[in-house]
C-alpha cells in the first residue's frame, strides 16, 4: 500500500516536472524566435532602405531588391513585405495562426499584431 502510494506520488512529480519543462521551453522558444527573426531581418531592412536611398521610393515588391516572390526566408520562417505608401513599408513575420510580428518602418521597430 505504501509502495503504490509512493509510486503514484513519483508519477505525479514526474508529470509536473514535464509540464513545467514544456511550459518553460515554449516560452523560451518564443523569445529565441523573436530574437532570431529580428537579427535575420536586418539584412532585408538594409536592402529595402538602400533601394529607397538610391531610387527615392520604396520597392513595389522584394523582386526589386533581388528577393523572388516577395518573401524573405529565414532560418525560422518567412518574412513578408508590404509597401504601405511611398515612404513607409511593413514586414510581417507569422508567429502563430492568429498572430504576427510586424516591423513598421515609420517606427523602426517590431511589434506584436494580433
Amino acid at each position: 500500500m505504501k509502495r503504490s502510494r509512493l509510486l503514484r506520488l513519483r508519477y505525479i512529480l514526474v508529470f509536473l516536472l514535464v509540464m513545467f519543462a514544456v511550459y518553460f521551453i515554449s516560452g523560451l522558444h518564443g523569445i529565441v524566435c523573436k530574437f532570431l527573426m529580428e537579427m535575420e531581418s536586418k539584412p532585408l531592412i538594409a536592402k529595402i532602405e538602400a533601394y529607397q536611398q538610391e531610387k527615392h521610393s520604396l520597392p513595389e515588391n522584394l523582386d526589386q531588391v533581388g528577393i523572388p516572390q516577395n518573401e524573405y526566408r529565414t532560418i525560422i520562417g518567412v518574412v513578408w513585405y508590404q509597401r504601405v505608401n511611398d515612404s513607409e513599408y511593413q514586414l510581417y513575420f507569422p508567429v502563430d495562426f492568429d498572430r504576427s510580428d510586424v516591423y513598421r518602418s515609420s517606427l523602426r521597430k517590431w511589434s506584436e499584431r494580433p
